[in-house]
């Protein structure tokens, strides 16, 4: 999903849902990203859900996310 930015115009914001007994901060996986990705790829932020909103045909809830 794509939040404003200064310098870009829009950077991507992540969703992430961890499995189950996972631990994962969001320094680590901006620290991946970095190593892993093009700099204008890396999201600008790192949002932790227990799940993703869907809706009843299982499709996620774009509207909702924006909303967070």
């Amino acid at each position: 999903m794509a939040v404003p930015d200064e310098r870009m115009e829009e950077m991507g914001k992540a969703f992430v849902v961890l499995r189950a007994g996972a631990q994962c901060s969001a320094d680590d996986l901006h620290q991946w990203c970095c190593k892993e990705m093009a700099n204008y790829r890396v999201p600008a932020g790192f949002v932790f859900l227990d799940d993703l909103p869907k809706n009843a045909s299982g499709k996620v809830m774009n509207t909702k996310l924006r909303e967070l």
